[in-house]
């Protein structure tokens, strides 16, 4: 089976007419959403984003980027200093009976990346780790474990510092108590 795909191409005529700086997308400071020109501020699919586990600049079209850049521009414009984080890609798809969920980098070369394989009939794993960083996979009918993945990947977790292998079944229990008692809290540590 083969299948392409282009992407989004993000519509920037009106971006260039007003003359802000485009490459694919707009340009836009990565932290704050302002474009090339001061008084103008740009989210959404037709922005330029910062990959945060490779730092390469690219359109990340995801609805949840597109929210946050969204409520990151409209706070700047109005004074406010909420500020953009990196994002990463993530995406979803049922295809022909096949349950397809990719986050991260998934097309990366270079020594400094190695990837484990679990198939095992319809069902496929692929975690891609830089050293001992966990930066992206590819589930294919195995999607049972996707949201502990990505918050693996967006949290930049040491796969050292698990307990357990995360090829196998990742769960909360493979963090130290102390992970555990922040993940579940929302965030919000507690000393007791």
């Amino acid at each position: 089976m083969l299948i392409l795909a282009v992407g989004v191409r993000p519509q920037t005529e009106l971006a260039e007419k007003a003359g802000l700086e485009v490459n694919r997308g707009i340009i836009t400071d990565i932290h704050t959403t302002q474009t090339s020109d001061s008084d103008i501020y740009s989210a959404g699919d037709c922005c330029v984003s910062e990959d945060m586990l490779d730092g390469s600049k690219k359109v990340i079209a995801l609805w949840p980027n597109a929210i946050h850049q969204g409520i990151v521009a409209g706070s700047q414009m109005s004074g406010g200093n909420i500020e953009l984080d990196s994002t990463y890609s993530v995406n979803a798809i049922d295809f022909f009976g096949l349950r397809i969920c990719t986050c991260g980098l998934i097309n990366v070369q270079g020594e400094q990346y190695t990837n484990r394989v679990k198939a095992d009939g319809a069902s496929y794993k692929r975690l891609v780790f830089e050293g001992n960083k966990f930066v992206g996979y590819v589930l294919i009918n195995s999607s049972k474990n996707a949201g502990i993945y990505a918050s693996l990947v967006s949290g930049r977790v040491s796969i050292d510092s698990l307990q357990g292998d995360i090829m196998d079944k990742p769960d909360i229990f493979m963090f130290d108590k102390n992970t555990r008692i922040t993940k579940l809290r929302g965030g919000v540590k507690n000393d007791d």
